[in-house]
């Protein structure tokens, strides 16, 4: 199951609410804010070292049409979980233009969701879940408008994502599509961090 931006549906968006966590801050306690510290260091792989050689791989799939503007995606998300479980990062499309999409005022570009959430119990047989809500950031995206004006993620600018986590054995991860059980990314974690890149690529065609 792929997930692709603009004019192909995309599935990082899975069903069902997050449920709202309860905000117990009394205030006025200056320790509040250290309540629930990040234990672990960010010591994680950085994974846009992946993305050298594999960013036209829509080019060599067997139904590229060379004439056709087309853009190799692929996703990568970076989250940090607090000692109280509470889950923020980011996760991050990365699209890559094909020579026709750049003839058409095309060019390599990012779009940024922001995510908060918590976690959770695992849908299927994962280490543990993740149940987050995301929110686009403009400031932080850089894709053109299309020919109406219209921005590559009109639509998606709010999203629901239940993902599954799978623990494969030192700090190796596999993460899931919580309702399906398909396989979404691979990628690292620790005790606070995880990182993932997308395991299948996107093509989208404009």
């Amino acid at each position: 199951m792929h997930r692709t931006l603009a004019c192909v549906v995309l599935l990082a968006c899975i069903g069902g609410s997050k449920s709202d966590t309860d905000d117990t801050t009394s205030g006025g306690d200056d320790d509040d804010d250290d309540a629930c510290p990040v234990s672990a260091a960010d010591d994680l792989s950085d994974l846009e070292s992946e993305l050298s050689g594999i960013d036209h791989e829509c080019e060599d799939l067997p139904f590229y049409v060379p004439e056709v503007p087309t853009a190799t995606i692929w996703y990568i998300g970076s989250l940090t979980i607090d000692d109280c479980g509470e889950v923020t990062g980011t996760e991050t499309a990365f699209l890559f233009p094909n020579p026709a999409w750049l003839a058409n005022d095309g060019y390599e570009c990012i779009i940024t969701w922001d995510i908060t959430g918590v976690l959770r119990e695992p849908f299927n047989d994962g280490s543990y879940g993740l149940d987050m809500e995301a929110n686009v950031d403009p400031f932080n995206s850089t894709c053109p408008e299309d020919a109406y004006g219209m921005t590559f993620y009109s639509g998606f600018e709010y999203m629901q994502l239940q993902y599954d986590v799978v623990q494969t054995g030192d700090g190796d991860i596999t993460l899931l599509f919580a309702e399906s059980g398909n396989e979404l990314a691979w990628g690292e974690d620790n005790e606070s961090h995880l990182t993932y890149i997308t395991s299948n690529v996107d093509c989208a065609f404009f």
